[in-house]
């Protein structure tokens, strides 16, 4: 590629001094809690922003002192080295890293900001040159020789001022994508909870009344969770259906897990139709089949699990056993749709998740299974409620998948704006720039009289005061960037 006029191909290392960090011994207490900031890719993995004061934890001068970390200046910019690779951010205050980060402490041939946009733009291209067994890693070395496409110094902040007007509008677009995303479980959950009241749902009786569905329970009126029409019933699972909890063959004797016995764990009870399983037992370890062996059609719960495993049901499409944290209930026995009754529980975990935040949510058991209420319509009312869930989940579907696709296809444009700025196609170029090789060869010259040669690395932090975390300055006020050509082509 060919460079406008002004620019200079050169590399990190001409541009600035890049450090590494470092980690104080962990199970020293008097080295932490202090007043120096020290940064780990994971905080910014907690929060990711442009700039960066302190981390989640602080040093104190001992523990400062007791490793290779150094201190770099504001302005720094930060580039996370390993797990992951990839974070960046601007030093908003002198701070210190850990061995996660490769810093460039920059000269005045390059901007902070400048550097940033140029970074995320290039961390593909240095991800590529990352080795490691256990984990990926880029070497200081490699960062350093990272090629670095450097216009003039005013260029630059032209480049940044245009590239953050571009971007912070598709940041906003990409944001209302991933709330409308956020919102089309909502919506599913808000159409279930709708169908299940009966609203707007014909009563048909075709095919039967609730009453001839022989539920064995009725909920008093004081105990419906909800309003119901004329001709549906309110009922309990374990007034429907057999309910029955599962077992785990012993895991010392591998003979017993080397059947053709479909074998379901918690772990695949996550709101889906099973058919097919990880695991597969013998007969030998199902033992008495007509308990354990359950048909297709069987609707199962989760009832023991961390994070969203309890209460994640599944439709069975195959006779399958199952451990000991799932219950299986058998709708199949009935003449009721499995696919209704998987509504009811999915509405249910819904329900319970909204309840149950900021609290821990008890442990289910087959009591508490049985005890579940259900709305019963007539069989052919069941009906027209799973063809209109099925229809509107396909809308959804439809409507995610469209959503998504075009996520991708800003991020695309993301790269393509990022690819535009660095390669002098989205700010207008001056001839009376000063040429980035002529500021170059100018701060070269200054190094050489001041310390004869290449600027020293430092291998050794020097000793220093405790630190001060200065405020940040008053914005820079910037001349107006002319809206190019490019700019105008650009969809944002």
């Amino acid at each position: 590629m060919k460079l406008p006029t002004g620019w200079i191909r050169t590399s990190l290392a001409n541009v600035g001094d890049v450090v590494s960090g470092a980690t104080p011994k962990t199970s020293v207490t008097e080295y932490w809690d202090g007043d120096i900031p020290w940064i780990t890719p994971d905080d910014l993995s907690k929060n990711p922003a442009k700039r960066t004061r302190a981390g989640r934890r602080s040093l104190t001068q001992v523990g400062y002192d007791s490793c290779s970390t150094r201190m770099v200046e504001r302005g720094s910019v930060l580039f996370s080295s390993r797990a992951p690779i990839g974070y960046v951010t601007i030093a908003d205050n002198a701070l210190c890293t850990n061995q996660g980060f490769k810093t460039v402490v920059p000269t005045s041939a390059v901007s902070s900001d400048y550097l940033y946009w140029y970074l995320q733009y290039k961390t593909s291209d240095i991800t590529a040159e990352a080795s490691g067994t256990t984990f990926k890693e880029i070497s200081g070395r490699k960062f350093a020789e990272t090629e670095l496409l450097l216009p003039p110094v005013a260029e630059q902040h032209r480049i940044v001022d245009a590239l953050e007007d571009h971007l912070s509008r598709l940041d906003a677009a990409c944001a209302a994508l991933q709330r409308s995303l956020s919102r089309t479980s909502s919506l599913r959950q808000a159409a279930i909870s709708r169908i299940l009241r009966g609203e707007r749902v014909p009563l048909r009786l075709d095919e039967g009344t609730a009453e001839d569905l022989n539920p064995q329970t009725r909920l008093p009126r004081q105990d419906h969770p909800w309003n119901i029409p004329d001709g549906w019933i309110w009922t309990t699972i374990g007034g429907l259906f057999s309910v029955r909890v599962g077992t785990t063959p012993s895991r010392k004797n591998p003979d017993l897990w080397s059947g053709c016995i479909p074998w379901v764990s918690s772990g695949e009870v996550n709101f889906r139709r099973i058919a097919n399983t990880r695991e597969h037992i013998t007969e030998e370890a199902v033992g008495n089949k007509r308990t354990r062996l359950h048909p297709a059609g069987t609707v199962m719960i989760a009832m023991i699990g961390e994070g969203k495993t309890r209460g994640q049901v599944a439709i069975l499409d195959i006779e399958a056993t199952h451990n000991q944290n799932c219950a299986s209930i058998r709708v199949s026995e009935t003449q009721i749709l499995p696919e209704y009754i998987y509504l009811v529980l999915e509405q249910r975990y819904l329900e319970s998740r909204r309840a149950s935040s900021g609290g821990n949510q008890p442990a289910l058991n087959k009591a508490k299974v049985e005890a579940i209420p259900v709305p019963l319509p007539p069989l052919a009312t069941q009906r027209r409620i799973v063809a209109e869930a099925d229809e509107f989940g396909e809308v959804i579907k439809h409507l995610r998948a469209e959503l998504e696709t075009t996520l991708k296809r800003a991020a695309n444009l993301r790269q393509s704006v990022l690819s535009h700025a660095f390669s002098g196609k989205l700010a207008a170029q001056d001839r009376a720039d000063e040429p980035a090789s002529a500021l170059l060869e100018r701060i070269r010259a200054e190094r050489e009289a001041q310390g004869g040669g290449k600027a020293k690395r430092a291998t050794r932090r020097p000793r220093k005061q405790a630190v001060n975390v200065a405020a940040p300055p008053p914005p820079t006020t910037t001349t107006p960037v002319p809206t190019t050509a490019v700019q105008q082509e650009l969809p944002l």
